[in-house]
């Protein structure tokens, strides 16, 4: 996913790819602050397809109609859940040689910080499915928002990318490009800081090849404050004589990830 983000006059924009349209942190933005924010994330949002009725309002010369939904982290955003509906018009004599999507609603669901609607249009040129897979383009339109996203706007264009999985559904991932501008929020883009992953060197009990080690990483991020932190192996292991990697990682509210790794030396007691 690349995520360019403009700030200016209260106002945020950013374009992506490979992934979702959303933005967030929600920082309110102090009044007659300006400036220039931008950054690149890349991410990929993977999606799955399941055949469903068509929803009532749904265009009547649609005759297939998929629930589209899928999920995952975007750095500078959060947790994302897109769910809308893919709406196929089989017989189109517009298009002997394909399908035509249809008009669509849906929207996007940023964990504990609201939803941005989504309208989706009929693209402009034939959808043609294969057997291995099935790639279209639809423009959409940002129709509003809540929570956070309330006043959302913007539109741009997602890329459909869709494999059939044999079991009468089909994943893939979904490529949104495009603009949304939300008054008076501002993005937290800055991941948490790891302290205390400093290297540590114990020594086994007499006559034993291993030992259990503890150890300390804490988090802190300058929105949420102190954050939880994973530590593989985990403090309080068993480590045996010799030399072991521990690989810590923390995500802020935002998707913003931080990593850090030491060494634990294991020496024999002489």
């Amino acid at each position: 996913m690349r995520l360019t983000l403009r700030r200016h006059n209260r106002i945020t924009r950013f374009v992506l790819a490979a992934g979702v349209v959303a933005a967030l942190a929600a920082v309110p933005v102090a009044s007659g602050e300006r400036g220039l924010h931008e950054v690149a994330l890349h991410n990929v949002l993977s999606v799955r397809s399941d055949a469903v009725a068509c929803p009532q309002g749904t265009p009547p010369e649609a005759d297939e109609c998929f629930a589209r939904s899928g999920g995952g982290v975007v750095p500078g955003v959060g947790m994302i859940a897109q769910s809308y509906t893919f709406v196929v018009d089989t017989n189109s004599p517009s298009c002997p040689t394909g399908d035509v999507l249809l008009p669509a609603a849906g929207r996007l669901t940023v964990a504990g910080k609201g939803e941005i609607a989504v309208a989706l249009a009929g693209p402009p040129d034939c959808y043609v499915p294969s057997e291995s897979v099935r790639q279209a383009k639809q423009p959409f339109t940002v129709t509003g928002g809540t929570g956070r996203f309330v006043g959302a706007s913007g539109s741009g264009v997602v890329e459909h990318d869709t494999q059939p999985t044999g079991s009468g559904g089909s994943s893939g991932s979904d490529t949104w490009v495009g603009t949304l501008a939300v008054p008076g929020i501002a993005f937290d883009l800055t991941p948490p800081v790891l302290t205390g992953a400093i290297a540590k060197s114990v020594r086994a009990p007499r006559g034993k090849t291993r030992v259990r080690v503890a150890y300390r990483v804490n988090s802190l991020d300058d929105v949420d404050g102190a954050v939880g932190v994973t530590c593989i192996p985990r403090s309080r292991s068993w480590f045996r004589i010799g030399h072991k990697t521990v690989k810590c990682s923390t995500t802020d509210t935002s998707g913003n990830a931080a990593r850090a790794k030491f060494i634990v030396t294991v020496k024999r007691r002489r």
